[in-house]
C-alpha cells in the first residue's frame, strides 16, 4: 500500500482517484482520508472516512503516529484505526496530518512542512518556472518554512503546537495559495518575490558564497545602517540561538529571522527580537542606561557625518511620548506591544538610515502607508527591493547580451 502511494505521489496523481493532480483538481474525498481495514477495534467494514464525515463527529482526537481516531458518540467513547493514513495532496490535508491532540504527537516540525512545499512547487502555476532549477526550489521551500516559524512558532523551539497553529494565519494563507494563481499576491509566507528579496540580500552579504555570514558581512546590511553594538548583540545570539554550527557565523535561516525582524519592526516577533537585544541584563525591562548605551553610537555616527546631533535627553523624551509606558522609569515588552510607533524606537537606537527617515518624516513613505494601510512594513520593503533588484538584473542582462538568468548554477543567486 505504501509503495503504491509513493508511486502515485511520484507521478503526481491523486492518491484516491488516480487522476492527474493539479491546482484545480477536485476529488470527492476532499482534503484527507483515513482508510480503515477490516477487523479494527469497532469491527467496522472497510470504509473510507472523509473530511465531511469526520466533521460530524465533533471533537475528534487523532493519533497520526498509530493512525487511530477517537471520539464520543452517545456518551460512548469510540475508537477506530490501525489502517492507512492517505494524505491527499492539498495544503490543508498535509499540514493537518501531523497535528494531534494527544500526548504522543502534538506539534509540527519544519520537516513536516516539506511535503507541503514540494506539492506546491510541483503544481502551482506561479512557481512552474522554478521546476528546472531544483536548487532554487529547495531555497524557496526553506524560506517559506522559516517565515512560517518566525511569525507563528513564538516559543522558538522549532515545534509548532496546535495552539500556535490555531492562533496563526497559516491555514488561511495555505488556502489562499491554493486558490490564487499569482503566487506573489499571497503576501503571507508564499510570495516568490519576497523569497527573491530575502535570498538576494543574503547573497549580497555572503561575499565568499559559503552560505555563512559574519559580523563584518552583516555590518554592511542596508548600506551600513546598523551599529556595531547591535550587530554584536545579534552575534552573541541573544535574540535567538543560531542554527549555524560554525562559531561566529550566521546561517541562512538565522539571516531570514534577522531580516524579518529588521524590516518588519512593528510585528510582535520583531519587537521581541530587538527587545532581547537591547535588554542588556536580561531583566525584562529597558532602562535609561540601556537605551543610552545603544544611542551613543548613533550620536557618534551623526557627528562623523556632520549631521546635527540629537541629544539623548531629547531622544528619551521622544521615546517616552511615543511609547507612553506604564512606568516612565523603564519600558517593558508589554509597553512596546501596545504602541503603534514601537518599531521606530529601535530604529532610533541602532539604525541610522531609518532614524533619519523617521526624523524627516519621509513624504514618500507616508504616502505609501496611506495608500496601502493593510500592507505591513515588510510588504512595502519587499516590494521596493524587488523592483530595485529586477531593474539591476535587467541592466546586467542587457550588458551581458542575455535575457536568460536561470541557466546559471548556484554560482549566482538568480
Amino acid at each position: 500500500m505504501q509503495d503504491e502511494l509513493r508511486e502515485l505521489s511520484t507521478k503526481g496523481l491523486c492518491f484516491k482517484c488516480g487522476e492527474k493532480w493539479g491546482h484545480d483538481h477536485v476529488c470527492r474525498l476532499k482534503h484527507f482520508t483515513l482508510e480503515l481495514e477490516k477487523g479494527d477495534k469497532e469491527r467496522v467494514p472497510e470504509v473510507v472516512l472523509g473530511m465531511e464525515w469526520l466533521s460530524n463527529l465533533g471533537n475528534v482526537k487523532a493519533n497520526f503516529r498509530h493512525l487511530t481516531l477517537k471520539w464520543k458518540q452517545g456518551g460512548k467513547e469510540l475508537e477506530v484505526g490501525e489502517g492507512y493514513m492517505i494524505k491527499y495532496p492539498s495544503m490543508e490535508g498535509l499540514v493537518s496530518s501531523p497535528v494531534a491532540e494527544n500526548n504522543e504527537l502534538n506539534y509540527i516540525t519544519q520537516d513536516d512542512f516539506k511535503p507541503v512545499l514540494r506539492e506546491l512547487l510541483a503544481t502551482h502555476p506561479g512557481l512552474e518556472f522554478l521546476q528546472s532549477t531544483p536548487e532554487f526550489q529547495e531555497r524557496y521551500a526553506e524560506t517559506v518554512i522559516y517565515r512560517i516559524y518566525y511569525y507563528i512558532n513564538r516559543s522558538g523551539n522549532g515545534c509548532l503546537t496546535l495552539r500556535e497553529l490555531k492562533r496563526g494565519n497559516i491555514i488561511d494563507s495555505m488556502q489562499h495559495a491554493e486558490e490564487e494563481e499569482d503566487i506573489n499576491k499571497v503576501l503571507r509566507y508564499f510570495s516568490y518575490e519576497h523569497f527573491y528579496v530575502i535570498y538576494c540580500k543574503f547573497w549580497e552579504l555572503d561575499t565568499d558564497h559559503d552560505f555563512l555570514i559574519d559580523k563584518e558581512n552583516l555590518i554592511r546590511y542596508g548600506n551600513h545602517a546598523l551599529t556595531y553594538r547591535i550587530v554584536d548583540r545579534i552575534f552573541s545570539q541573544v535574540p535567538r540561538k543560531f542554527t549555524s554550527k560554525v562559531e561566529g557565523k550566521m546561517g541562512y535561516e538565522d539571516f531570514v529571522y534577522f531580516i524579518l525582524a529588521e524590516e518588519d519592526k512593528p510585528s510582535e516577533p520583531s519587537l521581541e527580537y530587538w527587545f532581547k537585544c537591547v535588554d542588556l541584563d536580561g531583566n525584562g525591562v529597558l532602562t535609561r542606561n540601556e537605551l543610552q548605551f545603544f544611542y551613543e553610537e548613533q550620536l557618534h555616527r551623526m557627528e562623523c557625518m556632520a549631521q546635527e546631533p540629537v541629544l539623548f535627553e531629547d531622544i528619551l523624551c521622544q521615546i517616552i511620548d511615543m511609547i507612553k509606558p506604564e512606568d516612565e522609569s523603564f519600558i517593558t515588552l508589554r509597553d512596546l506591544k501596545g504602541g503603534k510607533l514601537s518599531g521606530s524606537v529601535f530604529n532610533i537606537l541602532f539604525n541610522l538610515n531609518k532614524f533619519m527617515a523617521f526624523e524627516t518624516r519621509d513624504p514618500f513613505l507616508i504616502r505609501q502607508e496611506r495608500e496601502n494601510p493593510t500592507l505591513t512594513e515588510w510588504d512595502r520593503f519587499a516590494h521596493r527591493e524587488y523592483i530595485r533588484l529586477s531593474m539591476e538584473e535587467d541592466v546586467e542582462d542587457v550588458s551581458n547580451g542575455s535575457a536568460e538568468v536561470w541557466d546559471e548554477s548556484l554560482e549566482a543567486p538568480f
